[in-house]
């Protein structure tokens, strides 16, 4: 997240400067302008299976949209569908969708049929006897190349050849593509809250994007289902399996559900709701999900500390709580406990990353090496 660290992390500076650098450094969001990630126009011929969401969990279609129609629409595919209802026209006829207007109905019906369509080419791609492994990205990840920044695509790549240079199994691999908010980073203006307030809003897309990936993932064929997250992408991947409290669509139902969670940007309180599904699996007997986590106590992002001292900065519990993947004050084994008294027949493992990682929070820093064996592991056995 905060790239211009690797510059100064070497330094010696005295302790008034240090103290001064790493706040600065925390908050290097000093000009933080953050944006959208729009994914309106990505090159649609793509090989690899991918599904991309708004910021509201609308799907988007195989269809060229100009970002610059998309930022004028709030970045709301439901507003850029209302405000250009010919457009809205073409591309439901596009999906065999035969409508006048732009109407919220229509607007379901279409991306129902967009769903429909890329579970079809799924299904066409992996029968239904091959695993398949679903990857989340987390916060501020752009999907266009940014000068010094991984883009959610390069890290997606390096996950995904570490998996298969790990794995003895083959899987499908699929993408999940979201808005998780961007804004480029630098020292000029003092504004360093605008980043939190960033991570904020991303939180509550992400809510948005795991109740519509529920919906596509329920109806899926094969047996098992694994979901790979990386930070705030855990909040995806935990609204889309569970908790039916507000949302009472389906959750998968599949005879193995892995749940991977690698740096969760999330608190353990989430898990309050993990028996909270809509399924006729027994689940309470013998649970289909299974639930790993790597975690880092020194994860400075998670920590929201400054990277140098430890010290500066707003915590773990503020701007969205980050403390489970940080294991702050101990909440991996408060949960660990947790599913011992309240779902005892789930099964639970974690793995404790810090001495391999150190303070990164790069998916890039869990992929060197073997450091994902343990993972690769859990899903294979």
């Amino acid at each position: 997240m905060f790239n211009t660290i690797e510059k100064v992390r070497y330094l010696k500076p005295t302790f008034k400067f240090a103290q001064a650098l790493s706040i600065a450094l925390l908050f290097s969001a000093n000009t933080f302008s953050q944006t959208n990630v729009l994914f309106g126009e990505r090159n649609l011929i793509n090989e690899r299976p991918a599904i991309f969401f708004d910021k509201n969990g609308t799907i988007y279609p195989d269809h060229f949209i100009p970002d610059s129609l998309l930022r004028s629409s709030d970045a709301s595919l439901d507003t850029f569908y209302l405000k250009h209802t010919n457009k809205f026209r073409i591309i439901a006829q596009q999906y065999n969708c035969s409508f006048g207007n732009y109407s919220p109905q229509n607007a379901v019906q279409l991306q129902d049929s967009i769903f429909s369509k890329i579970r079809n080419s799924i299904n066409q791609k992996y029968p239904d006897t091959i695993q398949l492994t679903f990857l989340v990205h987390g916060f501020r990840k752009s999907f266009v190349n940014k000068p010094g920044n991984y883009t959610s695509v390069i890290d997606y790549n390096i996950l995904e050849d570490t998996l298969k240079k790990l794995s003895t199994k083959p899987s499908g691999i699929i993408r999940v593509f979201w808005d998780g908010m961007y804004g480029e980073i630098s020292f000029k203006r003092k504004r360093y809250k605008a980043m939190f307030c960033a991570f904020v809003q991303s939180q509550t897309n992400a809510v948005n994007v795991g109740k519509s990936l529920r919906k596509f993932v329920s109806e899926l064929p094969n047996h098992q289902l694994n979901f790979i997250s990386h930070s705030l992408g855990a909040r995806v991947v935990c609204t889309a399996l569970f908790d039916t409290t507000v949302d009472h669509s389906p959750t998968p139902s599949q005879q193995t559900v892995n749940i991977c969670l690698i740096a969760p940007a999330i608190d353990g309180s989430v898990f309050n709701h993990y028996y909270e599904r809509s399924t006729a699996v027994d689940f309470k007997s013998r649970d289909n999900y299974r639930l790993l986590i790597l975690y880092n106590k020194k994860d400075f992002v998670l920590r929201k500390r400054d990277y140098i001292f430890g010290m500066f900065g707003p915590g773990p519990n503020r701007y969205g709580k980050t403390t489970l993947g940080c294991d702050h004050r101990h909440e991996i084994c408060k949960l660990q406990n947790s599913f011992k008294d309240d779902f005892p027949h789930s099964e639970i493992e974690v793995e404790n990353m810090t001495k391999v990682i150190e303070k990164c929070h790069h998916l890039r820093c869990y992929c060197r090496g073997e450091n994902l064996k343990g993972l690769i592991k859990f899903i294979e056995q």
